[in-house]
């Protein structure tokens, strides 16, 4: 699928085909808490193909928007098409992607951003289930623990930085597409993760003023941070660069402890 073709796809509102859902592994995630409303929770994994017994792979982990979330464990791959570029040569992708899916379409990342937030299903916050997935996977794969990359789109983009904030040594870069922004009190701890931002200019549902004054504050304390702005007013076509900006080259040039970050962009020794 080209990029173009991606785009078209995303803007009305694109359902993966069989054949892409396939590429990844069904997995479930048995929750031993008995508190959670939900016992069970879905996902998907993409396995490199002709792996080594002697290496370890690098883990991307993707955050789906707010209305990819459900039971049917395939909304929520529907826009990594645009990760997963080149669908005639898989074997050329030596990295592991998770992607959990929220048990329903209302159900948020993090049971605050709900509207009617109710503190006694805390336990239930999806965000605490994604982290006892990763580590799930993470020990039954070979997985490269210095190169866990995290990115998510709107909603999943927001909760990429929650994410981060709890778990602040845990992941090697960020990118964030459509988010809008942080909370700049708690930036501090990530001061030293490569982060790169995404943004429709003109975005009509989520302004990018956010992301502007998080980068902006992420600078002044000395992060290592990029915005691009883009011209256009959708939300979600921003997943057209992971393809024209090589995000996912980007994010497996990072290591989590290295003195500096690897690749431009807004990343210097």
């Amino acid at each position: 699928m080209t990029t173009a073709a991606v785009l078209l796809a995303v803007l009305l509102g694109y359902t993966p085909t069989k054949g892409f859902v396939n590429l990844f592994s069904e997995g479930e995630y048995h929750c031993p808490d008995k508190n959670r409303i939900h016992d069970t929770f879905r996902y998907r994994l993409f396995i490199p193909r002709k792996l080594n017994p002697r290496k370890r792979y690098p883990l991307i982990v993707w955050l789906h928007g707010m209305n990819e979330g459900g039971r049917d464990n395939r909304n929520n791959v529907k826009l990594l098409e645009g990760m997963l570029g080149d669908l005639a040569h898989i074997d050329k992708y030596r990295f592991y992607i998770l992607v959990a899916q929220c048990p329903s379409r209302r159900h948020h990342w993090m049971s605050s951003l709900s509207k009617t937030p109710e503190p006694t299903r805390e336990p239930n916050d999806m965000l605490a289930v994604l982290h006892e997935i990763m580590t799930q996977v993470m020990s039954e794969h070979p997985v490269d623990e210095n190169r866990v990359y995290l990115a998510g789109i709107s909603s999943g983009g927001r909760a990429c930085w929650e994410m981060a904030f709890r778990h602040p040594r845990l992941f090697a870069a960020m990118v964030v597409l459509s988010g809008g922004g942080a909370d700049v009190s708690r930036l501090k701890s990530l001061k030293h993760l490569p982060i790169w931002l995404f943004h429709n200019r003109d975005d009509k549902l989520i302004p990018p003023d956010g992301d502007m004054h998080t980068a902006e504050a992420m600078r002044r304390i000395g992060g290592i941070i990029h915005l691009t702005l883009l011209e256009g007013t959708s939300h979600v076509s921003t997943i057209r660069e992971f393809q024209r900006d090589k995000i996912t080259a980007w994010l497996l040039a990072q290591r989590r402890g290295a003195w500096f970050c690897r690749t431009p962009p807004g990343c210097a020794p």
